[in-house]
């Protein structure tokens, strides 16, 4: 781990990047999801797994005080400790350090996790050419809608839209 001085995001993924802001709200949602329906984890390690996240995710730069987390919290500093402990112990944290009141953090995605996320990544693509595929079926329907009406035979190119839209069911 690097030392704080040379870090510019106090909280950061170890062991994976995201190439999209979408992509790392799925990062941080299943990394999230996991410590929270996890049965090791006590409320504090889940709040300040929470809050880790909301660092990650807003992108947050500079330094990290524990006191600030802490206090945005309202947890105390044993209770805080404990569970940045916790979170190593249990693997999804590569590492912590904390230095004069600052806390830097290495979160780190476990395998199961990874195979969650390109679950998702699956399922998001299989919705996504599906709603492409009876989009261009809704549009061939009022295409041949329109068509129909002039006795197969277009005599404009000029489109009615409320038949389109009917077609569509709009």
């Amino acid at each position: 781990m690097t030392t704080p001085a040379a870090r510019t995001h106090p909280v950061r993924f170890s062991n994976v990047t995201a190439s999209s802001p979408e992509e790392l709200r799925d990062i941080c949602d299943i990394w999230l999801d996991t410590i929270c329906a996890a049965g090791w984890s006590s409320k504090e390690a889940q709040r300040v797994a929470a809050y880790l996240m909301t660092c990650v995710y807003g992108n947050r730069t500079g330094e990290l005080y524990l006191r600030d987390l802490e206090s945005n919290l309202n947890i105390q500093s044993e209770e805080s400790q404990r569970a940045v402990k916790q979170l190593k112990l249990f693997g999804v944290l590569e590492e912590f350090q904390i230095e004069r009141g600052k806390i830097t953090v290495d979160a780190r995605m476990t395998t199961v996790q990874k195979v969650r996320l390109a679950e998702a990544r699956a399922k998001l693509a299989e919705l996504a050419t599906v709603s492409t595929e009876r989009a261009m079926n809704a549009g061939i329907a009022a295409l041949r809608s329109v068509a129909n009406r002039n006795g197969g035979q277009p005599t404009s190119y000029k489109f009615d839209d409320d038949a389109i839209d009917a077609a569509i069911g709009g």
